[in-house]
């Protein structure tokens, strides 16, 4: 038997790990903020993460030597499952803390600890055990200085003076006195779960390249007592104060080790799935970590303590419990087949681990399992004009994407309803459920029940007979760029679109999946691509100029044919010579008798000249006056005159549209 080494020289903390790639702790949040500010430098390996950490194996998920994970997806580590733990520390670094702390914050049966967190998130099926407590090893001198280790790179520069070599050093020290074979779990001759906690700080927390970032990572496979050794995690003793540690770092760390990869954008210009999951900004809820979030969806499923339930047939009433408490997750996907990519449904409220979410209700899911991180955000709602996206994504219920844009970390808005109060999610809600190989899509999560321990849905996977709206778009001009037609509930086209639907060219369209109720319809070429109208791009609505065709929807709705054009513009001079103030309005009109609503207008503040941009081509009747009673509208008595009929065309500039108040 091999004796206890606490006499030897040793400080690292050594959790073997189940996978052997490598991947990197998420900054702190305040760091995180100083590094989008300018404040502190983004560390080297962020700034080309494909070079500096995909390409050498840092933070994307344990392996075998021959590139296989250790836990395929969906069958993770489940029973007692022994990690082992070591300490280090250094003559130019010792350690402050007691190692009995470290048997508590990782291994404790009771209390926040590491094992507390991992039996809550996988349902009771795992428990993390160790045949050597840290407080039997005690901490250890390592060999060299941790500056060397170090070497101003956070621990992540050129071997040997990197992490790597500091866990080759703790394993060779160590060899005499453990038994290695005890933490290989599954009998594959790989030790499973190794974790080194070194004296110290983290960089993650204090940014400074002589800390070392927690990490994952693998080394030159190492043969001692019949297993090999591959892959490790590497944890802070502290953060800033001694004996402030969480188990926020410990358990992002260890689900590295189970395979997982971090799911934050490592050019921190988005923010991958957020608070939403450990493996993203998740893993620093609550104070510093105390409370991570649990694992999304996805990862959830892929270390196998939820098996999503295929919802293979349009079904009603579909209860969603909150996965806190049960592993219930929902795969969706068109014709409930199974597809590279796909959704996952779940219910995430505010208890146990996930007390400190940004929302809770329903989140959906969009998984590419063909993409290889969360790098590449998506900034445009047609998901098929992004052939770069997340793998991981969350349909964000109020549709602003600010996960993506970098605005937020997570908010009350994300879920369904969420404060958007968003109760369905289709191929024509913002988000849509349009696929990103070709926009389109069967999915519809519909009725949503208001947040709570228990929620309902309607969910479809193949198409049904809700309302639609069909038609086509014409255009005869030479502007490119994808059509988009949007449905709007008031006239004025104001505000956030009902519905919206896409085609790449003049033709057919189809929006479908509606609410019944009455709809109004605008079209435009969406030729810069941001999916804004402009003024300058070309459009038309159904209807005419300021007076627009309702168009109720209760069924299968055809013919509602859009042409667009070109804008047309208009310019003048309006003359005064009268005493009266306020604003002068330009007004134009679709009759001769100036009634109704004008179907547009503009306003200066004093006599001079004017320029109308973004109207349909026709024939209007154009008048002004000044609102000397400052109500906004023509009052009889006030500075007024007219200008009569004036043709617009397409593309142009109609100059000269000169008026004389009097």
């Amino acid at each position: 038997m091999k004796k206890n080494w606490m006499y030897i020289m040793f400080s690292v903390l050594m959790l073997v790990s189940f996978v052997s790639t490598s991947w990197a702790m998420p900054p702190h949040k305040t760091l995180r903020e100083e590094i989008k500010r300018g404040v502190k430098p983004a560390p080297f390996f962020l700034t080309d993460p494909a070079t500096h950490l995909k390409q050498r194996g840092i933070n994307t998920g344990a392996r075998r030597p021959d590139g296989t994970r250790v836990f395929s997806a969906g069958a993770g580590p489940v029973g007692n499952v022994n990690v082992l733990a070591l300490l280090v520390k250094f003559t130019d670094k010792p350690s402050q803390v007691g190692a009995s702390s470290f048997d508590t914050l990782i291994f404790g049966a009771t209390g926040n600890t590491v094992r507390v967190y991992y039996q809550e998130v996988s349902y009771g099926t795992l428990t993390l055990v160790t045949v050597n407590l840290p407080s039997s090893l005690d901490w250890g001198t390592a060999p060299n200085t941790y500056t060397y280790y170090t070497a101003n790179n956070y621990g992540l520069g050129t071997y040997p003076r990197n992490a790597q070599k500091l866990v080759e050093d703790v394993v060779d020290l160590v060899d005499p006195y453990v038994d290695f074979s005890q933490y290989d779990n599954d009998g594959d001759g790989q030790l499973d779960a190794l974790t080194v906690v070194h004296a110290g700080p983290g960089a993650e927390f204090t940014g400074s390249t002589g800390d070392i970032w927690s990490h994952q990572w693998g080394i030159t496979p190492r043969l001692r007592d019949g297993v090999y050794i591959s892959n490790y995690s590497m944890e802070p003793e502290y953060m800033q104060t001694p004996g402030d540690a969480t188990i926020g770092v410990f358990a992002h760390e260890l689900g590295h080790v189970f395979g997982l990869p971090d799911l934050y954008d490592y050019g921190y210009d988005s923010n991958g799935a957020g608070d939403w999951s450990i493996m993203a900004g998740g893993s620093w809820n609550g104070i510093n970590g105390s409370s991570p979030a649990h694992f999304d969806a996805w990862s959830r499923t892929q270390l196998g303590f939820a098996a999503p339930a295929v919802i293979s047939t349009n079904t009603t009433g579909v209860s969603i419990p909150a996965v806190e408490s049960t592993p219930s997750v929902f795969y969706v996907w068109n014709s409930g087949l199974t597809n590279n990519e796909y959704f996952l449904v779940e219910n995430r409220q505010k208890t146990g681990y996930d007390a400190y979410l940004p929302g809770s209700g329903m989140l959906v899911w969009h998984i590419d399992e063909n993409m290889a991180s969360n790098d590449n955000q998506c900034l445009n709602m047609n998901n098929c004009s992004c052939p770069s996206h997340y793998k991981v994504a969350l349909e964000q219920a109020d549709g602003l994407l600010q996960l993506e844009k970098n605005l937020s970390q997570g908010n009350g808005g994300d879920p369904f309803p969420g404060t958007s109060n968003k109760t369905s999610f289709s191929l024509s809600s913002t988000p849509n459920s349009g696929s990103y190989l070709n926009c389109t899509s069967s999915v519809a999560v519909t009725n949503i029940s208001n947040s709570a321990s228990v929620m309902t849905a309607d969910i479809q996977v193949t198409g049904v007979s809700l309302p639609s709206v069909s038609g086509a778009i014409s255009y005869s001009g030479t502007k490119t760029g994808a059509i988009r037609i949007l449905a709007y509930t008031n006239s004025g086209f104001s505000g956030t679109p009902a519905y919206s639907a896409s085609i790449s060219a003049p033709g057919a369209y189809t929006i479908s999946s509606m609410a019944s109720g009455t709809y109004y319809f605008l079209s435009y070429r969406d030729s810069n691509g941001d999916s804004v109208r402009q003024a300058t791009e070309a459009f038309g609505i159904y209807g005419t100029p300021g007076a627009p065709t309702a168009v109720v929807v209760n069924g299968t709705v055809t013919g509602i044919d859009i042409a667009i054009y070109d804008p047309a513009s208009m310019s003048g001079t309006i003359s005064y010579s009268g005493s009266a103030t306020g604003r002068i309005y330009i007004e134009v009109f679709t009759n001769p008798a100036y009634t109704g609503t004008p179907a547009y207008s503009t306003t200066i503040a004093a006599p001079g000249l004017y320029r109308m941009r973004g109207m349909l081509p026709g024939t209007y009747y154009v008048r002004s006056y000044r609102d000397a009673n400052r109500n906004r509208q023509y009052n009889t008595g006030e500075p007024y005159g007219t200008y009569g009929a004036v043709t617009l065309n397409a593309g142009n500039t109609t100059a000269g549209i000169n008026i004389t108040l009097y």
